[in-house]
């Protein structure tokens, strides 16, 4: 079974060889099923760090009979220092390490319960020669792999590691010891591919996940109730980019439903689609209109915002410098909606697709993400007359200081609309809900 194939109710340790890393993550939600207490087992052929430790039960006994062997030719100080991570353990390790030493959470091998990290007793946190060595040439008969050789970063993308060793059974590392692989490889050569649209789905989600955890103070992998539901690998870190965000769009998803309101959702300025990922799994049976060009600004409304607001004019350069076509824009959408058949995507220019296509459309929730004045006031004064009674419409960047027409546009939108009640939320950028009135 190809590890992009796989679901999460599917991800057993019967996969022993499943592959995880930066380009292959685990659901954070997940664990083994058949973890084992270290300090429970008996007998124990080597010492524990002084906390609970837990490793998969064919590791665990594998790793068991190891250290027996290692025991019984004098080596008896192996210290067992890190097993099984939970994707809350290694949320807290990635914050305090920002710097790439630390992987991100679900992309650790730890969370397998298949891999450890061995050190010293009583002599540090590192392995000396004699002991490294003893590890990589025994290791294989009992199954494990020291994952991370020396002099083959180049396949792994990580230095080198001799006190990582990672449980794949004893027919695997035999094969993979006798023709110089490492689990990258092995994988390669029996049929697990690589997308390349995941690739740069990968890339995008490492740039735009990874800087923002750096700098966020909230509990990583806090879940939300829709992640239960989960099946796509991507879907797993939309709500790591703006938690509060998402969380607000889930709750008034559920405000909705107690008000008995009903109508279709729309999106404008898709961007990624991380967002419209959770609108369509929040919003299950409602239709999710996507508006965007895929294409990024117009100079010339780059230009106008410069002249009005100070925008800087390399803001469009810089949007399309991070992003690919806009097919494959819409492609990566695309991937990430769990309810694709209650897709409708209209690439152009908002509000002209909008008004062509969907002028009879109702509407119970909006969220207007364009960044620009213009297009927000025009938004607003699309969306506002086919909002139904008790519907909401979210206006993200509301609170940015650099993209101040924002503030302008709402303001300007009152002016012809009515007054709105608005209620600002601490998400990033500072989003602003309103509500109509019943």
């Amino acid at each position: 079974m190809k590890h992009k194939e796989l679901k999460m109710e599917q991800v057993s340790l019967s996969s022993k060889t499943l592959l995880v890393n930066a380009a292959n993550p685990l659901p954070l939600e997940w664990e083994p099923d058949d973890l084992v207490d270290l300090w429970k087992m008996q007998p124990r052929h080597f010492h524990l760090f002084p906390r609970q430790t837990k490793l998969a039960a064919c590791a665990a006994e594998a790793a068991n009979a190891l250290f027996e062997q290692a025991e019984s030719e004098g080596l008896d100080d192996y210290l067992l220092l890190s097993a099984y991570r939970s994707s809350d353990y290694q949320a807290g390790l990635f914050l305090e390490n920002p710097f790439g030493a630390v992987a991100r959470p679900g992309c650790s091998e730890h969370q397998t319960g298949l891999a450890m990290d061995i050190a010293l007793f009583g002599r540090g946190l590192s392995l000396d020669e004699v002991h490294a060595r003893w590890l990589t040439e025994n290791c294989w008969e009992y199954g494990f792999v020291v994952r991370y050789p020396e002099g083959r970063e180049d396949a792994t993308g990580i230095p080198a590691e001799p006190w990582h060793l990672r449980y794949v059974g004893r027919e695997v590392a035999l094969e993979m010891r006798d023709r110089g692989w490492v689990l990258e490889e092995w994988c390669e050569a029996h049929g697990v591919e690589n997308d390349p649209l995941e690739e740069l789905e990968r890339d995008i989600s490492d740039r735009l996940i990874g800087n923002i955890l750096h700098e966020s103070k909230l509990v990583a992998t806090r879940r939300m109730l829709y992640d239960n539901k989960t099946e796509t690998n991507a879907a797993c870190y939309a709500h790591l980019i703006d938690y509060v965000r998402y969380r607000e769009i889930e709750l008034l998803a559920e405000e909705l439903k107690r008000a008995g309101v009903n109508g279709a959702i729309a999106e404008v300025g898709v961007e990624f689609g991380y967002t419209s990922a959770v609108l369509n799994r929040v919003f299950p049976e409602s239709k999710l209109y996507l508006y965007d060009t895929f294409d990024g600004f117009e100079h010339a409304a780059i230009e106008e915002e410069n002249k009005k607001f100070g925008l800087p004019l390399e803001f469009s350069n810089r949007w399309r410098s991070n992003h690919p076509e806009s097919d494959v824009c819409r492609q990566l959408v695309l991937r990430r909606l769990f309810h694709k058949e209650n897709a409708v995507i209209r690439q152009g220019h908002f509000p002209d697709t909008a008004i062509a296509s969907d002028s009879d459309v109702v509407f119970a929730f909006v969220l207007l993400d364009v960044d620009l004045y213009k297009t927000t006031l025009e938004g607003l004064e699309f969306f506002w007359p086919r909002l139904a009674n008790g519907g909401y419409l979210m206006i993200h960047d509301y609170n940015t200081v650099f993209l101040e027409g924002i503030h302008d546009a709402v303001a300007d939108a009152e002016k012809k609309l009515g007054r709105f009640v608005r209620v600002p939320i601490p998400d990033s950028g500072g989003s602003l809900v309103i509500q109509k009135p019943f």
